[in-house]
This record gives C-alpha cells, sequence and structure tokens, in this order.
C-alpha cells in the first residue's frame, strides 16, 4: 500500500500561492495563520528619500502613493517576491537582496540619505538594530497582530516565513515539530526559539519554500510501502 501524502503547515496569513506549490509537489497544505495585518496610516517619515528598503511584498502593496513619494530614489528589495510587488507599483528595483536585512544595509552603502525602511512596524532584528542606530529612518505601514494556536493541527511539518511566525509557533507549543525556513533571518530567530529546524529554501521565495519541503520529505516518499 503506498503512504499517504504528508500534510505540511502553511503559518503564513494567506494560504495563496503556496498552498497549491505543495499540492503540485505532493503533499496535503493545512493552513492555520499565526498572525493578522493591520493596515496603518502613517504618513512617510520625510518628504524626499534618498534610497528605500522594501521589506516585504506586503510593504510594498500597502504603502500609499508609492511611486510619486519614491521618485527616483534607488529602491533596494529584500527577496524577488518584493521585487514583483515593486514592479506592480509602478518602481524598479535597483537590488534584490536574497539573504536579508543585513545584506541589503551592506548593498546600500555609498547610496544617498536618508535610507527608510518601508515594512512592519516590528521589523527583523538587524533592521530593528539600524533604526535605533539612526542609519534608517521607519516608515510602518502595517503592523501584525500575533495569533498564537490553541490547538495544534496534525501535521509533519512546519512551514515559516518570517520570524514573527517562529515566534508564535513556539509561543504556540509547536516546538517538537520539524520546521522548514524561508530564509536566514527566519532561520536564526527559529533558532533562538529552540525549534527544530530541518530545511531552509535555497533563496526566499514561496517555490523555494515548498521544493525545500518537498526535498526534506523525499526520503520518505521514497521509503518501502508498507
Amino acid at each position: 500500500m503506498s503512504k499517504p501524502e504528508a500534510r505540511v503547515l502553511i503559518t503564513a496569513e494567506e494560504a495563496s500561492p503556496l498552498d497549491e506549490l505543495l499540492r503540485s509537489r505532493g503533499m496535503v497544505p493545512v493552513h492555520r495563520p499565526l498572525s493578522r495585518t493591520i493596515v496603518l496610516h502613517d504618513p512617510p517619515p520625510c518628504a524626499l528619500p534618498g534610497a528605500v528598503i522594501l521589506s516585504s511584498a506586503r510593504a510594498a502593496r500597502l504603502a500609499p502613493a508609492l511611486q510619486s513619494w519614491v521618485g527616483a530614489a534607488p529602491v533596494a528589495c529584500v527577496g524577488e517576491a518584493t521585487a514583483q510587488a515593486a514592479r506592480l507599483r509602478g518602481l524598479r528595483p535597483w537590488h534584490v537582496g536574497e539573504a536579508g536585512a543585513s545584506a541589503i544595509l551592506s548593498a546600500l552603502e555609498g547610496a544617498p540619505v536618508p535610507w527608510v525602511f518601508v515594512g512592519a512596524r516590528a521589523p527583523a532584528p538587524a533592521m530593528r538594530q539600524a533604526i535605533e542606530r539612526g542609519e534608517v529612518l521607519p516608515w510602518a505601514v502595517y503592523d501584525q497582530e500575533e495569533q498564537v494556536l490553541d490547538e495544534l493541527p496534525e501535521v509533519e511539518l512546519v512551514l515559516l516565513a518570517s520570524p514573527s511566525a517562529a515566534r508564535t509557533w513556539a509561543r504556540s507549543g509547536g516546538g517538537h515539530l520539524p520546521v522548514v525556513v524561508i530564509g536566514q533571518t527566519t532561520a536564526s530567530e527559529a533558532e533562538a526559539c529552540g525549534l527544530r529546524i530541518v530545511g531552509q529554501a535555497a533563496r526566499p521565495g514561496w517555490s523555494e519554500l515548498a521544493q525545500a519541503a518537498a526535498e526534506v520529505l523525499q526520503p520518505r516518499k521514497n521509503g518501502p510501502a508498507s
């Protein structure tokens, strides 16, 4: 008898497109969001940015009047999904980084100031430290409300796509389940939370995350039939 398909937990707020990417690789997606987005309406911290850092596709979608505010300033995006969302807003990303906030900040060395971070109210640690040092101005366009799970679903693998998801999953009591992370920033937070990382996407992206999950489960799929 063939083995049943593995149940894999999606913890992002929206299941799509990860659910279809998992199905296409022979997995059964289970969706339990660990956060809820709250749109903010704060104005940008300056009239003319020297350079802009877009932290996520969600930030690119939610920032109001983004194209006119950015003007000719260079735009650095964290990940290709963010870059794609920026292009849909009429922007032309100058740099697309795949290694998180630290790499983005290094790439911006020599760029005009002020640098403005456009993203969540609670950014990743490296960006938060840069803001605290006065190197970057923050423009929070959304916040995330944590949603700790009262009951854990029956799954074989958990996918984490942000540091906040790692923290919330740990608070939900899921430390015994193996996790696959979308990038190094999330991996660092998951390790700090004591989670068991068994895989990491080759680069930040939904397709890469789904592929990493498939590779982790491949030995199970190829095991002897019972």
